[in-house]
């Protein structure tokens, strides 16, 4: 990993920087063909039938990767109603004083218990 960051950065004079591993862990990602990423589908298209569902990758650590080494299926999902843009949600959430809505706290908490409902009936 850090000789692909050496390489993308070599043309402005990556060998001036110096580099320090502070942790790393071994990425990990559930797949998208099973019953449960159908169910958080399904019920999406239910609050929202235009909306598309899409697997997104980030950094950071979850504690996910421990339960998919053991088979587990795990999927870092947070519903969010759709009328603002990804990145002014983000900044409130990760962001000083974090925060989200109150309509998305009902939204998201609405879209998991009937996740859940729909996944175990």
């Amino acid at each position: 990993m850090l000789n692909h960051i050496k390489i993308a950065l070599s043309d402005i004079g990556a060998e001036k920087l110096t580099y320090e591993i502070i942790q790393i862990q071994e990425p990990s990602e559930s797949p998208i063909e099973t019953p449960l990423y159908n169910a958080i589908t399904n019920t999406l298209r239910n609050y929202d039938p235009g909306c598309g569902v899409t697997p997104v990758l980030m950094t950071g650590g979850t504690d996910s990767r421990f339960f998919r080494k053991m088979g587990s299926v795990c999927y870092g999902f947070h519903p969010r109603s759709s009328e603002e843009m990804y990145g002014k949600i983000i900044t409130r959430e990760h962001g000083i004083d974090e925060r989200i809505s109150i309509k998305d706290l009902i939204f998201g908490t609405s879209v998991l218990y009937d996740t859940i409902k729909r996944f175990l009936s």
